[in-house]
């Protein structure tokens, strides 16, 4: 038996599959990273494993700070608009992560990716 509370429409369905194949892939490659990430970070200058996991776990800290000031832009300006800027600062984030020359750099990175 179905629910029909939950079904899309055509054009309804397009939208969601985007959004849902672009937040799996983000949560991918955040996963994929966590088993290297320690060994990987350690190898920055001035980098000590509490740095490390500083690095590691302020992503989840800025993310749960806001997600409820998102959540009230979003229903203020729109979903379009947020997942923009969200998905440009993440873009950022990883592309500063890439480039970060010490533990602080990935730090401030992981920061904006959050």
């Amino acid at each position: 038996m179905t629910d029909s509370r939950y079904s899309f429409t055509r054009s309804e369905a397009g939208p969601v599959i985007v959004v849902s194949l672009i937040v799996a892939l983000r949560l991918l490659g955040i996963f994929l990273m966590l088993p290297i990430f320690s060994a990987y970070a350690v190898r920055y200058p001035g980098a000590t494993l509490p740095l490390t996991g500083v690095a590691f776990g302020i992503y989840a800290l800025t993310q749960s700070l806001f997600q409820i000031p998102l959540g009230w832009a979003s229903d203020r300006w729109g979903r379009k608009p947020v997942l923009f800027v969200g998905l440009a600062l993440f873009a950022l984030g990883s592309l500063s992560c890439g480039l970060a020359n010490n533990i602080f750099q990935l730090i401030i990175a992981r920061t904006i990716q959050g």
